[in-house]
């Protein structure tokens, strides 16, 4: 058994330690009806307030008589003779009443450690899901969708052409762009020739070359990079072309290569002392 107290009215409690494990040590005081910590408020045996035990007044007038009791006397015959004979009536003795008062015995004081009430155990509150559930599929879930449709716009643009004033829409308001596909894959160089032009001490060239979109939609025009290499095909000069360097001027290169369209390129170059004997030539997407 073990001590407790309220913090809130200064009662003790005598509790066992089964009883405050089982409800994590939460009591109620049974005399202001505060719940507390029983294993927080423990307290040893000698704090515990002493209770003098005090005997009950007792009537001073009115004495208590004690009677004593009266031991039977059994006569033994002491002969034969004298059996036949009747014992002679023994005088009857008053009993002795004294009239001195005895003592009463103290009843035990009430105990003023009486148990505490424990109260029943409380559940948590619960808590319901649905409004978080709600918020993420009125705000997340749109924003997903926004983001999605802004990392894919440019393959929406082409597989859904009918969504693409929408989509341009959508960048002006957000600050992005609608740019035209890029699949190099589908860009081909069918036919390429590169040829000096007058004398050789001028380096004048002319590249003529043909290429081919393949792709079944338009896509941005690609930069051309041509190499010059001498007769062990060691690089000499690199250069890259972009698009407005080698278009024809009725080409505009922000309306893009058409689907399925072949374009020709017929381009002017100078390489004064380069003494070049062969050539690469490569499309890519920067």
């Amino acid at each position: 058994m073990i001590l407790t107290r309220c913090p809130h009215c200064g009662t003790t409690f005598r509790a066992t330690p089964e009883q405050l494990k089982a409800r994590r040590g939460r009591v109620r005081c049974g005399q202001c009806q505060v719940v507390f910590d029983g294993l927080e408020a423990l307290m040893e045996a000698s704090e515990a307030p002493e209770t003098p035990s005090v005997p009950p007044p007792v009537d001073e007038e009115t004495p208590v008589a004690v009677i004593p009791d009266v031991a039977e006397q059994v006569e033994s015959p002491a002969s034969p003779e004298a059996s036949n004979e009747e014992p002679a009536p023994a005088a009857e003795e008053e009993p002795t009443v004294t009239e001195e008062a005895s003592e009463p015995l103290a009843e035990p004081p009430p105990d003023p450690l009486p148990l505490p009430s424990f109260p029943p155990d409380e559940k948590p509150p619960r808590r319901h899901a649905w409004p978080w559930a709600l918020g993420i599929f009125m705000f997340a879930v749109p924003a997903l969708f926004i983001q999605a449709l802004l990392h894919f716009r440019v393959e929406l643009a082409v597989l859904h052409p009918q969504t693409k004033p929408a989509l341009l829409a959508v960048c002006e308001l957000l600050g992005c762009d609608l740019p035209l596909p890029r699949r190099i894959d589908r860009v081909s160089i069918e036919s390429s020739d590169l040829h000096p032009v007058g004398s050789s001490s001028e380096g004048r060239l002319q590249l003529v070359a043909s290429l081919r979109n393949r792709a079944p939609f338009t896509q941005a025009w690609p930069h051309l990079e041509l190499t010059l290499t001498d007769a062990n095909d060691r690089m000499l000069l690199r250069k890259a072309l972009a698009p407005a360097e080698w278009l024809p001027p009725d080409v505009s290169p922000a309306e893009g290569f058409p689907a399925d369209a072949e374009q020709a390129v017929s381009l002017a170059l100078e390489a004064p002392d380069v003494p070049a004997a062969g050539y690469r030539l490569y499309v890519f997407h920067p």
